[in-house]
């Protein structure tokens, strides 16, 4: 594999968008931990080469968040390059960034697969049948996390329990974004 750091604009574009749809608080912050984490993956990469400081840390300290707003599938292909240029270190797929990334490729991708071409956007009806699409799904996730914390109590100490502890955590997770993601297609319908 090979990495390069993303440009300014890249990086800045998925701060924006996370923000602007409530998937992080800060797009600046956001921003400085994509550019962190990019920064490190290089560094990982390309261990001890004399062009990482003048090519990759210097040109990424002068890095500043500026709100740049594009569409939604723009910032899925962004969020997927970004992905595949920030994973070479070893801690990649368990760190925040990673996380947040991968929610909002997930988010800008279900946002653009309801818009139309010329930015027209689907039906309002579309919103409303996918945000109950959405809630259900979250009620299932979190009665089947239920579930699973129930089997976990029977034998507590057991790897089987410790796993599905785990497994809870995720479906509460993935709910709570099923949840999130349903407001937001309800108020997209609501305009």
């Amino acid at each position: 594999m090979s990495a390069y750091l993303c440009d300014q604009d890249t990086i800045n574009a998925i701060a924006t968008y996370a923000a602007t749809h409530g998937l992080v608080e800060d797009a600046a912050l956001f921003a400085d931990l994509l550019t962190l984490q990019n920064v490190a993956s290089m560094h990982a990469r390309y261990a001890g080469r004399d062009w990482l400081k003048s090519e990759v840390d210097d040109v990424a300290a002068a890095y500043s968040y500026e709100r740049v707003l594009t569409d939604a599938r723009t910032v899925a292909e962004y969020a997927r390059e970004y992905d595949y240029q920030a994973c070479e270190t070893e801690d990649y797929q368990a760190t925040l960034c990673h996380r947040l990334v991968q929610r909002v490729q997930e988010h800008a991708y279900a946002l653009a697969g309801l818009e139309r071409k010329g930015g027209c956007g689907a039906a309002v009806n579309t919103y409303h049948i996918t945000a109950r699409r959405m809630t259900a799904q979250a009620w299932r996730l979190m009665g089947e996390a239920r579930q699973m914390k129930k089997q976990a109590a029977q034998e507590p100490d057991s790897i089987y329990a410790r796993l599905l502890l785990t497994s809870v955590s995720s479906y509460a997770t993935c709910a709570r974004m099923s949840l999130g993601t349903a407001r937001i297609y309800r108020n997209m319908g609501a305009r």
